[in-house]
């Protein structure tokens, strides 16, 4: 979301930000960049990395059942409903 934000304030109408055509090219490729990532992430097909936090859930290593889903599983389901 940070990046987008950055995207948001370099593309702005009401504070131009000028720069030479070569340097726009780099800044529209890694724009490009950025809104396929963010589409990926949002499609579930980029795993965003677990805080230590979620990784030290209850120390056992049982494996979800084929009816459980996971949690990118249950992210994309609630976004879809």
């Amino acid at each position: 979301m940070v990046a987008l934000g950055g995207v948001a304030l370099l593309y702005n109408p009401l504070l131009p930000v000028h720069m030479t055509r070569e340097i726009w090219s780099v800044f529209n490729l890694g724009t490009a960049c950025i809104f396929l990532w963010h589409l990926a992430m949002l499609r579930g097909l980029v795993i965003e990395p677990r805080s230590q936090n979620e990784d030290s859930t209850s120390g056992s290593s049982e494996k979800l059942s084929s009816n459980e889903s996971t949690p990118v599983q249950g992210r994309r389901s609630k976004l879809i409903k």
